[in-house]
């Protein structure tokens, strides 16, 4: 092995090691991150149904806890950009919650994606009257608008398989 090898492989073994360090930085920053939004928004999760179970069509129980969650947390049905707003979280005292939503009639199989947010007061507010309009209407139209994190910001997604009816 050559001196020019030689130099060459050191370099790349320091590039390497900064490489790791910065990424690691970046996993307790990021780690830092989610207990400082932990401790202003408190915690919320879908505990079931569990990400890709089967589900029929029509009407679904979707559940899970909290820990003095902070801000108004949405149910939403998502594909690509489009979204329809499902119904509100409403979380009980004893740290949990549960909703019903629905996830289309038509028969599967094919995925449904459910997305948990967090909203902003405002944002809050469109979605209860674009569900009351749709309800209203009857008229379930999906919304497709692309939200600053600061009035949206998706805190759990799950995929769940619509399968065909009996």
């Amino acid at each position: 092995m050559g001196l020019t090898t030689s130099v060459a492989l050191r370099w790349a073994k320091s590039t390497i090691s900064r490489i790791l360090a910065a990424a690691t930085a970046t996993e307790k920053a990021y780690s830092g991150w989610s207990r400082l939004g932990k401790w202003v928004y408190g915690t919320i999760e879908i505990t079931y149904p569990h990400n890709g179970k089967p589900v029929p069509p029509g009407k679904v129980e979707i559940g899970g806890k909290h820990s003095k969650p902070k801000g108004s947390y949405w149910l939403l049905t998502q594909r690509g950009d489009d979204y329809w707003p499902k119904c509100r979280i409403n979380p009980r005292p004893d740290g949990t919650w549960c909703e019903i939503i629905h996830v289309g009639s038509h028969t599967g199989p094919r995925v449904c994606n459910v997305v948990l947010a967090l909203t902003s007061g405002y944002t809050n507010a469109i979605l209860e009257e674009l569900r009351k309009k749709n309800d209203l209407a009857k008229n379930w139209d999906p919304i497709n608008i692309k939200w600053p994190a600061s009035e949206f910001c998706p805190v759990q997604a799950i995929t769940l398989n619509v399968e065909r009816a009996p």
